[in-house]
């Protein structure tokens, strides 16, 4: 792999990162917390514009996009269901929110699973 796509890569990870925070309305505190970074950590991912796919912190940003698209699938896209969604405490996750649940690796984890559990086969 050449550089150039390294960085392609890095770039429409971080971008994607943070378009799917803001349509989920997470603040940037919480999404520090799901990918387990500081705040100044997540800062410096927002000032260089990347997010390398490669590292734990992006394979973490790799999950979290695949319970956004899970999310998705589920309802066509309804910001707001999928808001609600990720807000409520969820019967299947032992009453716990999937927003809080989901700032553990872990926690991450079991969320992903529900949404397969979940998906239409």
């Amino acid at each position: 792999m050449n550089n150039e796509t390294d960085i392609s890569k890095s770039q429409v990870l971080a971008k994607a990162i943070f378009n799917l925070a803001e349509q989920l309305q997470l603040q940037e505190s919480e999404l520090a917390l799901v990918l387990d970074l500081s705040e100044a950590e997540l800062s410096s991912i927002i000032n260089q514009k990347e997010l390398e796919p490669d590292t734990t912190v992006g394979k973490r940003a790799i999950t979290l996009i695949n319970i956004y698209q899970a999310l998705f699938g589920l309802n066509g896209g309804d910001l707001s269901w999928m808001r609600q969604f990720i807000n409520s405490p969820n019967k299947l996750l032992d009453q716990q929110i999937p927003r809080s649940l989901m700032q553990t690796e872990y926690g991450l984890s079991a969320v992903l699973r529900l949404l397969g559990r979940l998906q239409p086969h």
